[in-house]
């Protein structure tokens, strides 16, 4: 790990998120409440563009959803490998709430996204290998998985 980034190095958005295990694939959020966050062919639309807010007690950030204003949030609050990353609405607790990692210093960094309440958790795309529709999931972190690590840009 090179170093923690704080909210102001993301901006405000709206941001791309892809995974370093595929660049051409975007986070999607999967629109109404409780719906996967998952991987598809990048397209810039709505359900693609995501913004960091800082959290209700800092120093985290919730991202959240441009097509419906809801937060990346870890399934009924379970931290276990393989539990999806949804949208829903957003709230105080910690499931929604996270902090990346830088891991590359290289154009574009790559950053591991850590869950508040479960540090060594983080973001993943479930499978070994990341296509289109896998889900978001979270896992115990391993910096040698490539769809452990994620980096933005702006649209």
């Amino acid at each position: 790990m090179v170093g923690t980034a704080g909210p102001a190095a993301a901006g405000t958005g709206p941001w791309r998120i892809w995974p370093q295990s595929d660049p051409s694939l975007c986070l999607q959020s999967g629109g109404a409440s409780g719906r996967d966050i998952t991987v598809q062919p990048c397209s810039g639309s709505a359900a693609q563009r995501f913004f960091f807010r800082d959290s209700p007690d800092g120093p985290t950030w919730q991202l959240i959803t441009d097509d419906w204003g809801l937060c990346t949030n870890i399934k009924g609050g379970v931290y276990a490998n393989n539990t999806h990353v949804i949208s829903y609405k957003c709230g105080a607790g910690p499931n929604d709430q996270w902090y990346p990692e830088i891991w590359t210093t290289t154009s574009p960094n790559y950053y591991s996204i850590m869950d508040k309440a479960g540090p060594t958790m983080g973001w993943n795309v479930s499978g070994a290998v990341t296509k289109a529709g896998a889900p978001l999931v979270i896992y115990g972190f391993k910096p040698s998985y490539k769809n452990s690590l994620f980096s933005w840009r702006t649209f």
